[in-house]
């Protein structure tokens, strides 16, 4: 990709503009954007989808496929630079590492490796012949960005989060006792999935530790 060249189009989705890059072709520019924060901490799967976003457009291949990543300390909303140094070049299979830096301080390091996905293909590797039961989308408890006296948790406002209500009994005084989350997560803007976007749902829900700790109920997710 030449000098100047633009990252993958973003459509005019709050995701697609929050992770939106500039520059190219290693070192990039971007905004972490404040709408995504649990607190005025950017949540770390918008931040792995932004390190992506940079990564995609430095390949060859379209999606995601492996992302992993090494949280130094947390960035602040605001500027960010984002260098990308290709690892690997491959027809089928691209990985490179990407570091978030704010001030010259390197705030990420991701690991990004990057392919083809068939729209019709079967999964590599499922852990279940089937998807979890879940209640529908209506009879789980959504959650909200605002309550008093708690952490706003910005990301809500562009995130629906609805908790199944077998799992959620820590928001509501009554903690199972198990290690389990399970939840419904889709764009408020109606946004469709791909790669990109799972980046971010599979770290919506509120974590399983977090939920049986003093501190993970202030900073978890406010339900209704």
């Amino acid at each position: 990709m030449a000098d100047g060249a633009a990252a993958p189009t973003a459509r005019e989705h709050a995701f697609d503009l929050a992770t939106a890059v500039r520059g190219g072709p290693r070192s990039w520019t971007a905004t972490v954007d404040p709408g995504w924060t649990v607190g005025d901490r950017p949540n770390g799967g918008y931040l792995l989808a932004l390190a992506a976003r940079a990564a995609l457009g430095v390949v060859d291949q379209p999606h995601p496929l492996a992302v992993s990543g090494q949280f130094l300390a947390p960035p602040a909303a605001g500027p960010a630079e984002l260098e990308v140094t290709p690892l690997r070049a491959g027809r089928s299979l691209s990985t490179v590492r990407v570091t978030l830096a704010q001030d010259g301080r390197p705030l990420l390091e991701a690991l990004v490796s990057a392919g083809q996905l068939a729209a019709d293909g079967a999964p590599e590797w499922q852990r279940a012949s089937r998807p979890p039961d879940l209640p529908p989308v209506d009879e789980c408890l959504r959650g909200q960005p605002d309550v008093p006296g708690r952490v706003r948790i910005n990301i809500l406002d562009h995130l629906d989060i609805r908790l199944d209500p077998a799992t959620a009994g820590s928001f509501l005084g009554h903690p199972s006792g198990r290690l389990e989350m399970r939840g419904w997560v889709r764009f408020h803007d109606g946004r469709p999935p791909d790669p990109l976007a799972l980046l971010q749902a599979v770290d919506a829900l509120p974590s399983t530790a977090e939920v049986f700790t003093a501190a993970g109920r202030k900073l978890g997710m406010d339900i209704e």
